[in-house]
């Protein structure tokens, strides 16, 4: 009996006042039921139960489009929820950043992402894809590169599914019998995501035009509805264009002036 009645003690008082003799670590043990956690500083991938730390100038990982990752890092607390997955060329994949001079700049493609606190981590945050990610090839802010499926990103070749580019100018006048741009000339991203949901942005100078809504195709007709864009088109505004070619490489639709008369749009895929 006397060699029970401390057991029984230190059970009771377990119940009482709580008992952390198995509590694990909370640097390297589970966080409750969504993963492991890292135990040094970096960035780091979370998938199928496993840790992937990733480095810039690394090259880029693959990971399946629910990848989640954490931050963890001193400076977490100033990065607020300022953070963005951006889609990335397959041709630039891996090169050194920043990507901005001359073909490509990297944050021309944004994709919104949640960031969330974890418990007793002052020092992480759990960062996630707004919406699972497409097969591509991306990059969280500029601290790495990492693909997303990379074995089916030619499945979708004759698809709209993807990331599209073109050169624009956003207005034109005549002088002297000559055209002459009146504005920087920019470019037109468009990105269909497999949810059946788009984004399209046209960057020209320090302007950026930004819409969003949802898409599907009715036989060679791609008909989109706006849910939201900064350039006053109403939520609900409904626009269609008669596509004519999509292939690995090349988009190509019809689509009405505003003054009247129809007017070919090229983009090339970049993912």
């Amino acid at each position: 009996m006397r060699q029970l009645l401390p057991t029984l003690l230190v059970s009771l008082l377990c119940v009482f006042i709580g008992c952390d003799r198995d509590k694990p670590s909370s640097s390297s043990g589970p966080n409750d039921a969504a993963g492991p956690l890292p135990d040094h500083y970096g960035l780091f991938a979370i998938f199928d139960g496993k840790l992937k730390q990733l480095q810039a100038g690394d090259a880029p990982a693959e990971f399946p489009g629910s990848a989640e990752f954490i931050y963890f890092d001193k400076r977490v607390a100033t990065i607020g929820s300022n953070v963005r997955f951006y889609v990335i060329p397959r041709a630039l994949a891996g090169r050194n950043l920043p990507r901005r001079a001359g073909e490509f700049d990297f944050r021309s493609i944004p994709i919104d992402a949640q960031v969330k606190p974890i418990a007793n981590q002052p020092e992480m945050v759990r960062i996630v894809a707004a919406e699972a990610l497409d097969p591509g090839c991306y990059s969280l802010e500029d601290w790495a590169d990492f693909f997303v499926d990379q074995k089916k990103l030619n499945e979708n070749s004759t698809s709209i599914v993807g990331t599209w580019q073109a050169p624009y100018m956003l207005s034109t006048r005549t002088i002297r019998g000559s055209f002459v741009v009146t504005d920087p000339p920019g470019a037109a991203t468009l990105r269909f995501s497999s949810k059946g949901t788009y984004t399209a942005n046209i960057t020209t100078g320090n302007d950026q035009l930004k819409e969003k809504g949802t898409w599907k195709m009715e036989g060679k007709n791609l008909i989109t509805t706006t849910t939201a864009s900064n350039d006053g088109r109403p939520a609900g505004t409904v626009d269609q264009v008669e596509v004519l070619q999509i292939d690995a490489i090349t988009l190509v639709f019809k689509a009405a002036k505003e003054k009247g008369g129809t007017m070919k749009h090229s983009f090339t895929r970049i993912n």
